[in-house]
């Protein structure tokens, strides 16, 4: 028995190698282990996504109490990220550009996306200045001049 997942390539560049990552499924209540298996050969025509398939990881088929066509949801562990940042989507400026202060002035920048989560969004870490605007602020241009409110 197995558990199959699509996922996107964003998904995938996200979690990084994904041979041999270990996953956990939820299904029905209870937890198991599992492994990805193998990865299917071509994207899905009309999704565009990559089928992965995982097996559980156990040599006992009577420990694993899963019906066929159960939904499970899968928590994947990707690949540990050094230097990075993960900010709040509120923080995604137009372009995906981020605004921050410096010197009581607002700059904008363009970080390098590592990947987008529900948690939020990836990017290399960046000297953030005296910090990030977090929202919209409709006229704000490189150079404005502000001054920061820490909440």
């Amino acid at each position: 028995m197995e558990i199959s997942s699509q996922l996107s390539i964003p998904e995938l560049n996200a979690i990084g190698d994904i041979a041999g990552r270990t996953a956990i499924a939820s299904v029905d209540g209870k937890q198991y282990d599992l492994i990805v298996d193998r990865i299917a050969w071509e994207r899905d025509r009309n999704s565009r996504l990559v089928t992965v398939f995982f097996k559980f990881v156990t040599n006992t088929p009577v420990t694993v109490d899963v019906q066929p066509g159960s939904f499970a949801e899968l928590t994947v562990r990707g690949s540990m990220r050094e230097n990075v940042f993960l900010l709040p989507n509120s923080a995604r400026q137009l372009n995906d550009t981020v605004w921050y202060v410096r010197g009581g002035a607002v700059f904008d920048l363009t970080p390098v996306t590592q990947g987008r989560t529900t948690a939020g969004w990836l990017v290399e870490a960046f000297d953030y200045g005296d910090g990030i605007l977090v929202g919209t602020y409709p006229g704000v241009r490189s150079g404005s001049e502000v001054e920061p409110v820490v909440r």
